[in-house]
């Protein structure tokens, strides 16, 4: 074998323990993934700046009714970022209320 090559076999080795260790986080996480809501909840904690996970928070908490909880998440990114999805979710709100 030359110098700086790497077998099959190691390779191999080494993507089965990646696809192992990715599945056992998936498996982990999705437990504590109840519903719709914990999903994004989820993201939005941990990601609070993101466009996504902020936009389908706000959704999430309107689809369960609650309220008052969207509007802080919908008012604080549409303040960020002004666009549809955030200006829809605050529609939405307005609504309801």
């Amino acid at each position: 074998m030359k110098k700086g090559r790497v077998s099959a076999r190691t390779m191999g080795y080494t993507v089965g323990a990646l696809i192992v260790i990715s599945s056992l986080t998936v498996f982990h996480y999705a437990k504590s993934w109840k519903n719709n809501l914990s999903l994004w909840q989820w993201a939005y904690q941990r990601q609070p700046d993101s466009v996504l996970a902020a936009s389908n928070y706000a959704g999430a908490l309107l689809s369960y009714g609650r309220l008052e909880q969207a509007r802080i998440v919908a008012e604080r990114l549409f303040k960020e970022h002004p666009h549809g999805t955030a200006a829809i979710n605050l529609g939405k709100i307005q609504l309801l209320t």
